[in-house]
């Protein structure tokens, strides 16, 4: 890899992966290269605040709604293998089994399959895959790119979910979610992750930009948040949900619904009720159209006293539940 992609901030570069579910064009090419690229030359150490261990890492790392072709998931597999990941985690990343990434990195057949001694494979797995299975499954795989990954990245679009990361193509809530949330809580005060164009649409009477970091600013009030999706700002805002909460009277957060992870559990072990919309929401460009059709489903919080009357409007956008202690 070489040319203009080594001028990539590797923060910019993770923050598009992870925006990767909002944009219905993300191929996975594009994933696997920016996935590459990260983990080339160690940079996935500065991302974020950095890490140090390559497993936590990829604890931020979700491909599984994309089919990776055989091939390119090998090497994936090697290259994190070389980079002591387990393969736990490897497979967590890419969506497979741990048995199907020890498969990768060892070329191993059904009978030479071992769990080694530093890792653990689970007892249920994907089904083994015999050789002419394999092979069917490389027809039947779509073609790989065999562009340049500096190429690739020079044609990648800088499409970003709210503002973070790259600062470009924004994307917005729609309307008639902000309508609701007004309805709930009778007005929005505080948005703590927003910019002017987006406070257009949600109207808070305050509001916090990248520039003035909400993380930094005390709630008040009525707060509408649609946070940033990137590791390691989502953890941050959903810790800031928790802490804040004694400031704001109640408070509307709007996620993807990754149920399986850290920061969604700070989240609603302060939530009293939560809306898991029907569709996934197709948010707003600065042009006013709509995304295409996201890769992943979305889940709306409630944090106050009024959960009756957020379950009464939320319902009409999806199914709807009291969140008990």
């Amino acid at each position: 890899m070489k040319g203009e992609v080594f001028k990539e901030n590797p923060d910019t570069v993770h923050g598009r992966l992870l925006e990767s579910v909002h944009n219905g064009t993300y191929t996975m090419e594009r994933a696997c290269v920016a996935l590459e690229y990260l983990l080339a030359e160690d940079r996935w150490k500065a991302v974020g605040k950095g890490f140090e261990n390559i497993d936590d890492f990829l604890e931020t790392i979700r491909l599984e709604e994309f089919k990776i072709a055989i091939d390119k998931r090998k090497t994936l597999s090697k290259k994190l293998a070389d980079l002591h990941a387990t393969q736990r985690a490897t497979a967590k990343a890419l969506g497979v089994g741990p048995m199907t990434i020890h498969r990768d990195v060892t070329n191993g057949t059904k009978e030479d399959v071992k769990v080694p001694q530093n890792d653990t494979i689970d007892s249920v797995d994907v089904p083994y895959v015999t050789q002419k299975e394999e092979q069917k499954e490389k027809i039947e795989q779509p073609s790989i790119l065999q562009n340049p990954a500096d190429e690739m990245f020079k044609k990648m679009e800088k499409n970003v979910h709210v503002e973070n990361n790259s600062g470009e193509n924004e994307w917005y809530t729609p309307v008639f979610i902000i309508d609701a949330a007004r309805k709930v809580m009778g007005s929005i005060d505080t948005d703590p992750a927003s910019s002017a164009l987006a406070n257009e649409t949600v109207k808070a009477g305050e509001y916090f930009t990248k520039e003035n970091s909400g993380l930094t600013q005390s709630w008040k009030g009525n707060v509408w948040l649609n946070p940033p999706y990137a590791q390691p700002l989502i953890s941050e805002f959903c810790k800031k949900v928790k802490t804040e909460n004694k400031n704001y009277n109640q408070a509307i957060i709007l996620v993807n619904n990754g149920t399986e992870t850290g920061w969604f559990g700070t989240l609603v072990s302060v939530a009293s009720a939560i809306c898991f919309p029907k569709s996934r929401i197709k948010f707003i460009d600065k042009a006013g159209n709509p995304s295409g059709a996201p890769l992943q489903g979305q889940a709306i919080v409630y944090i106050g006293e009024s959960e009756d009357k957020f379950i009464s409007i939320f319902k009409e956008i999806g199914w709807t539940a009291r969140i008990e202690e």
